[in-house]
């Protein structure tokens, strides 16, 4: 796996590493690379799912983006829950994970392509997704940004994903107008 982030242990993974990859069909996936999920099945992108923009099953999340192309933001795990201001995100969800293998990897879609990979404890784990710049089109942004050569037709959407040891939980929606399936 050449250009895998990897961090050994969690106490030295708490920096924020950046996101920056392409994906597909308006989803990536938080897996723990060991357990064996289907995100094809109904039930994983079910209208509640696609509403609060995270689908969970055994083993992974899939985080709804804005739209196809590139992600841009940052994951970080913390060692509790974090205290981060709401006010500038669009939309909040989270969802938990269990790891079994110890190992949690950001992977894009379609192609299961690894772009981070991290060594934790194994356990039960919650993950948060904060969302931005939902408001602006790629045509807004492209106004404001000169260099969009990577960019492609993407718009500036942004993630923040937070992970921290948590009790397993059902999938929330915390802040954000739901999204509604075509």
């Amino acid at each position: 796996m050449n250009g895998v982030n990897r961090n050994t242990e969690m106490e030295s993974s708490r920096n924020a590493v950046g996101l920056w990859f392409f994906t597909d069909f308006g989803q990536f996936y938080i897996c723990d690379p060991d357990t064996e999920s289907d995100t094809s099945s109904p039930d994983f992108w079910n209208n509640e799912a696609f509403g609060r923009s995270i689908a969970a099953s055994e083993g992974i999340i899939g985080v709804g983006v804005s739209d196809f192309g590139l992600v841009r933001g940052l994951f970080q795990i913390f060692g509790s829950e974090p205290n981060i201001p709401t006010e500038a995100w669009d939309n909040i969800a989270e969802a938990s994970i269990t790891t079994r293998s110890g190992r949690i990897q950001i992977i894009d879609c379609p192609s299961s392509g690894v772009q981070h990979e991290w060594s934790l404890p194994a356990g039960d784990y919650r993950v948060r997704v904060y969302s931005a710049l939902y408001h602006l089109t790629p045509q807004d942004y492209k106004r404001i940004n000169e260099n969009l050569d990577a960019m492609s037709s993407s718009g500036p959407d942004f993630y923040w994903v937070c992970l921290w040891p948590a009790e397993f939980s059902p999938p929330i929606h915390l802040k954000g107008l739901k999204r509604k399936s075509g």
